[in-house]
């Protein structure tokens, strides 16, 4: 189950981040220090009898990597249960799960925004019904400082920005699966990440590095048309 390496505790960070964002500043290394002390999964519990979690003090849950996946997979469930919806696609801020065939029976097609030029995109994904499709990017919500792009994607072992890809898409049975393994392929290094994509057979991914080289799993070699 690969939610229980979720850690939901990088509240703190993340709030760190966005006063700065909003004053155009970088946190020095005692902010980051500070803020990191109080992330970690050991700041919170869960019980899941009594549907409860317990924070240590100053400690805080952000569930982006998450929310909207799950929301999305609730819509497309009450849509699935609709008889008179032959067909559609959720979409909540990029994460989209396809409901049922197209009417022309032609495969669902999602275009990916090129990361780097907000006019043109980078290629055709194909996605067949009940798939889902996620994508985490730097060109989002992101501010410059100092020359310096900083996005909200943190690596958690640095409380910095990941640096490792500006934009990574997962297709995935879930829109839940693909919204949690889009940011975790973001953050992964390029090897690690490739390893984890290859080797889960219910995972397909676009990833595209700061060189602009772009990396297209097996799975998706026949189902991904890039722009030309």
């Amino acid at each position: 189950q690969p939610f229980e390496e979720f850690d939901a505790s990088l509240a703190p960070l993340i709030d760190l981040w966005r006063r700065h964002g909003i004053a155009k500043t970088v946190p020095g290394t005692e902010e980051l220090a500070a803020a990191q002390s109080l992330t970690g999964k050991d700041k919170y519990t869960v019980n899941a009898a009594s549907g409860t979690v317990t924070l240590l003090t100053g400690a805080g849950l952000d569930l982006g990597a998450l929310a909207k996946g799950y929301a999305v997979d609730k819509a497309a469930a009450i849509l699935t249960g609709n008889k008179k919806i032959a067909g559609a696609l959720v979409n909540a801020g990029g994460n989209i799960k396809a409901v049922g065939t197209k009417p022309d029976g032609k495969p669902w097609r999602i275009a990916l925004q090129h990361p780097r030029k907000s006019d043109d995109f980078l290629g055709v994904i194909k996605l067949a019904p009940q798939e889902a499709v996620a994508t985490s990017g730097d060109y989002q919500r992101y501010y410059e400082a100092g020359g310096q792009r900083f996005h909200h994607l943190l690596d958690p072992q640095t409380g910095l920005p990941a640096r490792h890809a500006i934009a990574v898409t997962v297709v995935a049975p879930s829109a839940l699966t693909a919204d949690f393994y889009s940011t975790l392929l973001f953050v992964l290094p390029p090897e690690k990440a490739i390893m984890t994509v290859e080797s889960n057979s219910e995972l397909g991914a676009v990833i595209v590095r700061p060189d602009n080289s772009v990396y297209v799993s097996p799975s998706l070699a026949t189902r991904f048309e890039p722009a030309r």
